[in-house]
């Protein structure tokens, strides 16, 4: 027993300085391999720098993961490669990796048969791996035909201004009079943060999060149908959609359907609804006639 902790000890003196390079790309799983040699293993965390002193990546121990204090983002994304832990392998599978997910991780063992009965382990790491997501680099017509559109410092800064103070705030409490007063020194960070929504073609949780208010209909409150629901969204996420509506209908080609109503400028759903009844009492003018409407 001496000898194999001698060899783990040997592991950690030669891993721990040591910091591996691991790159993918966005939606691809990492593979973060880490040997801890033979020695009877007990239990094994993963890591990462930035997390709280009692959150981990991955706890493994009495053969299965422990998720008591697993951070929330890896929960159902990570796993052992081999669970039965054979010839010391303790490498880890990260699935669908984001580009929150880059960071620097490490991989402890508890050797030897005695439990704890701690949350973490307390020995040192022995292996450091840095696991760096980089961006798709699209090449070629065909792609850059679909490239997402780029949301410059300038447009953030001119929607945030342009925030409506008096609109109630969304599930993230912040008032609109502070996006509109702090506007220049925060559009570098949403123009960050909305580019690569549109990159990785995926919107923040927190941006889709979303408050029911009840407002009333009437003085006095009778029944639950007195009330009207009224939906409370991100101010951010609004201002997110603004500036995407302005790309969207930028990018509407002049031959479009001239009966398309929706993402145009100039154009409502009040104008289908009279361009429709125009269209029905003209026809119906006519003797022996009738109209036929359907609504889905």
């Amino acid at each position: 027993m001496a000898q194999k902790f001698l060899i783990l000890l040997v592991l950690l003196s030669a891993a721990a300085s040591a910091e591996d390079v691991v790159e993918v790309k966005p939606g691809e799983d990492a593979v973060l391999r880490c040997e801890a040699g033979d020695v009877s293993i007990r239990a094994v965390e993963w890591t990462r720098d930035d997390l709280k002193s009692e959150e981990y990546v991955l706890l493994y121990r009495n053969g299965k993961p422990d998720t008591t204090f697993q951070h929330q983002s890896f929960r159902g994304r990570v796993q052992l490669v081999d669970a039965d832990l054979k010839n010391g392998d303790v490498s880890l599978i990260l699935k669908n990796v984001n580009i929150n997910d880059a960071g620097t991780y490490e991989c402890q063992v508890a050797a030897g048969s005695k439990r704890t009965k701690r949350a973490n382990i307390d020995d040192p790491p022995i292996r450091s791996i840095r696991l760096e997501v980089k961006e798709w680099h699209r090449k070629g017509k065909a792609q850059e035909d679909h490239c997402p559109p780029v949301i410059t410092r300038a447009d953030v800064c001119r929607t945030l201004k342009r925030i409506n103070t008096r609109k109630a705030p969304g599930p993230d409490g912040i008032p609109g009079r502070a996006l509109k007063v702090c506007a220049d020194q925060l559009a570098d960070v949403f123009a960050d943060i909305f580019n690569l929504s549109l990159l990785q073609s995926v919107v923040p949780t927190c941006f889709k999060e979303t408050i029911i208010v009840p407002v009333p209909k009437k003085t006095k409150i009778l029944c639950l149908n007195d009330d009207r629901p009224v939906a409370l969204t991100s101010t951010i996420m609004k201002c997110f959609e603004r500036l995407v509506k302005s790309f969207i209908t930028s990018s509407i080609p002049d031959s479009l359907d001239p009966l398309q109503f929706a993402y145009r400028p100039n154009r409502s759903t009040e104008d289908a609804i009279a361009l429709t009844l125009h269209t029905a009492l003209s026809h119906l003018d006519q003797r022996d006639t009738y109209v036929r409407m359907l609504f889905h």
